[in-house]
Parts: C-alpha cells; structure tokens; sequence
C-alpha cells in the first residue's frame, strides 16, 4: 500500500461530479473496484474530489445523518477509497455548503429569508442550525468512516444570499444602530450587506473550525472564496484555495487572484462544455471538451504556480464515466513533464489591475451576497491580448499597502471607491508608482491628480488613432481642458479622418516621482465588447509609457500568446500559452485541436548572459541575443504551452 503524499505537493486532481436527486435509482450498482482500478492505474492522479452531496441536498453515500440518495445501491465510496488508498491518492469530498434544496424544503427554519418573506429555496440561513445538525457532522462522518483527507465545499459563497429574518434583522439594528435596511445604496443597506458577509463568514470558519477539532489533519477549502467571486483577504482557517472555472477567461483572472494570496491553491476547469440539469437538479454533461483544450486551460493555471483538477459528472448511477480515461490520461501526461518547472513556482509582479470588491458592491443589483457580474471576467484579456502579462490585486492589498512594490496599477472604470483607497493611490503614485485611470467616473474621482480640468462628459463619438488605425467609441467620454497635461493618445470628434478636429480624451502627466494617466472612456468594457485589436494597442502603448521595462513582453510575432513570467528558486520561467481562437471558442467545444502559433520573439528582462535559455518541456536550446538588459529569444513555435527557462 502506497502511502499518501502531502496535500501541499498535490498537483493534478480529478473531480467526479454527481449532484444525487431522489429519482435517482441504482447508485453504485454498476461500479466495479476493477474499473476504478484501471481508471486510476491509467491516469495516475495526486487526488481525487468525489461527489458527497451536491446541491439537491441528497447525499450519495451511506450517511448516518439522512437525507440519503433513495435509490442507493451500495457504498460506491468505500470501494472508492480502498482503491484510492492503495495507490496514495488523497481523497477528497464535494460537498455543497450553503446551497442545500433539501435542507430548505425538509427544514424551512433554516432556510434564509427574502425580502418579501418568502423562504429561499436554494440557500441556508448561516446562522441556523444547519451547520451544526446537518453539514459538520457529515463532513466529520466522511473523514472518520471513510478517511476523506478533506472537503471542496461547492455552492458557498457564490449561493449566499441576503438574509431578511426577524431575528436576524434584530440583531443587525442592535449592532449597527440602523432602524431599517434601506434602499440600495443608502449607507444603511451597505452595512446590511457587510453584515450579510460578515456572518458567512463566520459561518465558514465555524464549521472548519469544528471539524478540524476532531479532525484537525481534515483540510477544508470553498469553492471560490477569497478569488474573484469573493475578493476578500484570505481567512487563516481556510486550508487552501480553489475555484471551479467553466470557460478559460475565468482561469486567466482566478489563478491571478489566487497566485499572491499566500496559499495553497488549484483552479479546476470543466471536462465538458457545459451541463445538463434535470428538473430534480442533478447534473450530466453535455459534451465532451476536445483534449487540446482541457491542456490549455492546465497551462493557463498551472503557468502561476498552483496545482490543477479537471471535473467530470460520474454517470446517474454513480460510476466513472469510462470514455474519458484516455484524455484524462494524455491530460495527467501533459501537465506531469511541466511539474518540475511550473509547480510552487511564483509568478513575477507586473502592472496590476484593480479588482474592487467595494466598487462591485455599488453595481450589484441581485440579493447575492458574492458571486461573478457581467463582463469581468475579461478584466485581464486586453493586455494580456497585447503580449505584455498583468496582474490582479483586491481592495485588502491597497489597504494594507502591500501593492506598494509594485510598479503600476490599472483602475478598470471603477465607479466608486472609499477615500482612504484613494489616499493610498495617490501617495503610490506621488513616491514613483505609476497609476492609469480609466472611465469617465473613475477620472472623475482622481481629477485632483490631473493637470487638467474636466470640460465636459456626456456621450459622443470618438474616434482614437493606434498604430495608424483608427477606431471610434459612441458612449460617454471624458474630454479634458489641459493645465500642463500632455496627450498620450490623439482623439478626434466626429468622424474617422486623421483631418477631424481633436480632443483631449487620453492625457498623462507627471504627479509626484509618478506617472498619471487618464483614459476618458470605458476601454475595458468596450473592449469586453469588441475585442477591437486597435484599442488593446491604445493599452499597450499606454504601459510601454508608464513602464517601458516589464518583466516580459511579446516583441515581435502574432499577438497570440499569453506570457506569464515567474520564477522558481533561482531560475526565470517565461510561460507561453497558444491562445489562438481564444474568443471564439467560449465554452471550449467549437474547435477541436489548436492550431500553433509561430514566429515569435520574446523579450526577457535579464541582469546578465544567462548559462542556459532551453524551451521545455522539450528541452531544446533556444536561440537568443543579448543587449545587456533584455534577452531577445527566438520561438519557432508554440502548440499549447511552452516554458522558455532561464538559467
């Protein structure tokens, strides 16, 4: 029996998704310890995440605690386990937290309460005795009966919702001093909403706390809390990190948000396209994603220095869906000769984008407490898409003034942000930093760092030069009288001819030993839009101004590439992933393989003549120059994923 390896060196996972409803009948009857066996022996995985629970609220597997699948036919996770066991592989539970329909249904005093009164019936009251009577003792059950190492909490944060009990409500008066909630907006409802979040919070912590009383080798994390469904400070309970994305853009910003964290972390991506769900709840998927996709989705996470899982829904009857081993096994083979390169590596810092929790607190218009909203996934694409890397920060970083080493941050239309943020901004920037403001209200909050005035806001057209081409906006737009602001984009009025008159709608300045920007229209969200390859250019230009030495860019070839620079110990990683039909392909399904990109040259940041440039995992000597303060390195060829190492 092969003993287990160490949560912290576990690197590629496999998820098994169910979500058991109660029509559900012969669970487990079909599974054989022969076929698991086979499976595993073929794809040879650090750990495995087995369905538990899932959202129904049926458990598929022999609780002692109710709310059994009806149609179980056999313990399927013992049999699970024994082959895991053999192998040393960790096992770990999917278990759904907050969003249980059955515990709503068959226990309406836990459920939380709308606004209207009505019980919600997806959501738990965090404050009831769910935790307590139902979730902690099934995760303590999981961990005694059946060694479980740990549990992937799903349907957490992003299921919270607000919660309009009388006792509840009282309890926030008394703590507050408010009288009533109050209406979107009003500083009553935005203390409703933090003390919404607060006691999630606790919530979280109480059951892993509780369970890692008796079981404190148990590791507990949930799904997407502390990324950018809920970009707080990480909690010191939470053991690691993880997040489920279903398309490769939320890979790209989630592994960012997770890469500085100081965690443990892995990102799953989704085996399949999309999902089907039945009336009852429960998943099947609905059709399978072509291999070559599923690597790069490996890449684009496992390039920042965390570990990787792929989920696949088992079958209604509880088994492993046998079709899919030979990709999972090619999948385990792809990410295994880039371990010693990419895993525990750390990502080097470049210009950081805002990720603002207290700004998506002014934009959200449902009674969610955390959750994703519209467009943001996209918030790294336009630079990444202009072949230099870019970073996530949250709101907690600028606070505490770790963001201070940094060279330049990116505001990305923010419409609201509390003044002692701004301070913290203008003082980054007024000691060296430099500090791009993009949208009309964003501009309009750092004006005092303008040496311009505001001279007018409302909507038009606009067209803006980059690169000899054109491309025109028809929304608000920020146009600027200037005190001794200098253009850093010409913008003309009206039509697109280089003869139009011009405006001042793109200006940058001196504030302090910095540099300022103001971009006067909402670029990324047009760009979210569009993916106009001009206006990404109008970006790229403007962070060669701010800070013409990054770590790494694309110098020359199609802009095709993602670049993610990092290192591990004393060697320099240049991660270089194929995003060719990026855009097109959302769910992962419409194309089959990637067609490779080639020609590049890759600019590297370089202190002196390194002993060794190789392009791996191949382990071909690359062909580079020198100029004392860049490597300039030639790339035939990318297919998925290739790592330039610098020695």
């Amino acid at each position: 029996m092969k003993k287990n390896i160490r949560r912290s060196d576990a690197y590629f996972g496999l998820h098994f998704d169910f979500h058991a409803v109660e029509s559900t009948t012969g669970i487990g009857t079909k599974t054989k310890a022969e076929q698991i066996a086979r499976y595993l022996d073929a794809v040879k995985p650090d750990y495995i995440q087995v369905d538990t629970k899932g959202h129904p609220g049926y458990a598929s597997y022999c609780s002692e605690y109710g709310s059994v699948a009806p149609g179980l036919a056999c313990d399927h996770l013992k049999i699970l386990r024994e082959e895991t066991k053999k192998r040393g592989i960790i096992l770990i539970a999917h278990h759904s937290g907050v969003y249980d329909v059955l515990a709503c249904k068959t226990h309406p005093e836990w459920a939380a309460m709308n606004e209207d009164g009505s019980l919600s019936d997806t959501a738990v009251d965090v404050t009831s005795a769910y935790a307590d009577e139902k979730m902690v003792p099934q995760l303590r059950e999981l961990a005694e009966k059946y060694g479980f190492e740990g549990a992937w909490i799903d349907g957490d944060c992003w299921a919270v919702l607000e919660n309009y009990r009388p006792a509840f409500l009282k309890e926030f008066y008394r703590r507050s001093g408010f009288s009533s909630v109050g209406k979107r907006g009003e500083p009553s409802y935005l203390a409703f909403r933090q003390y919404c979040k607060d006691r999630f919070k606790q919530y979280l912590s109480h059951y892993i706390t509780s369970v890692k009383q008796v079981f404190p080798a148990f590791e507990i994390t949930s799904n997407y809390a502390f990324s950018t469904q809920m970009p707080e400070k990480p909690s010191d309970e939470i053991d690691f990190l993880s997040a489920d994305a279903s398309t490769p853009q939320e890979i790209r910003i989630v592994a960012r948000s997770f890469a500085g964290s100081g965690k443990l972390w892995d990102i799953m991506s989704w085996g399949m396209s999309d999902c089907f769900i039945s009336n009852e709840g429960g998943f099947g998927p609905q059709a399978e994603m072509h291999i070559s996709r599923l690597c790069r989705s490996a890449a684009m996470a496992v390039s920042h220095g965390g570990g990787y899982q792929v989920v696949n829904s088992m079958t209604p009857q509880g088994e492993i869906r046998m079709c899919e081993m030979e990709n999972m096994r090619h999948l385990s083979e792809f990410l295994r000769v880039r371990k010693p390169f990419n895993f525990h590596s750390v990502p080097l810092k470049n210009a950081a984008v805002l990720f603002s929790e207290y700004n998506r607190e002014q934009k959200r218009e449902d009674n969610k407490l955390y959750g994703k909203l519209s467009g943001e996934d996209a918030v790294c694409d336009m630079i990444l898409d202009g072949g230099r890397p870019v970073d996530i920060i949250f709101d907690y970083e600028v606070l505490d003034g770790s963001f201070a080493d940094r060279k330049t941050i990116i505001l990305p239309e923010l419409c609201a942000m509390p003044e002692e943020m701004k301070q913290k901004l203008r003082e980054f920037t007024k000691t060296g930093g430099n500090l791009v403001i993009c949208g009309v209200k964003c501009c309009e909050m750092f004006l005092d760092m303008a040496q311009a005035e505001l001279a007018d806001t409302s909507k038009r057209i606009l067209y803006m030069e980059a690169d000899g081409y054109m491309y025109g906006i028809n929304a608000p737009v920020a146009v600027f009288e200037k005190k001794g602001a200098e253009d850093i984009c010409i913008c003309h009025t009206d039509i697109m001819d280089f003869s139009a008159p011009v405006v001042s709608a793109a200006i940058t300045n001196q504030y302090g030993e910095g540099k300022v920007v103001f971009v006067g229209w909402d670029i990324f969200t047009d760009y979210e839009r569009t993916r106009l390859f001009s206006e990404r250019e109008t970006m790229r230009k403007i962070l060669d101004y701010v800070e013409p030495n990054p770590a790494a860019y694309l110098e020359q070839g199609p802009k095709r590439v993602e670049i993610v620079p990092a290192v591990k110990g004393e060697t320099i990683l240049i991660n270089l992933i194929n995003t060719n039909e990026f855009y097109c392909d959302k769910k992962g399904c419409a194309f089959d393989d990637i067609a490779p990109v080639c020609g590049l040259t890759i600019a590297v940041c370089c202190e002196r003549v390194p002993t060794s440039v190789m392009l791996e995992p191949e382990h071909i000597p690359a062909q580079y120059t020198y100029d004392g303060t860049y490597l300039h390195i030639d790339v035939d060829r990318v297919d998925i994923h290739t790592i330039i190492e610098i020695k």
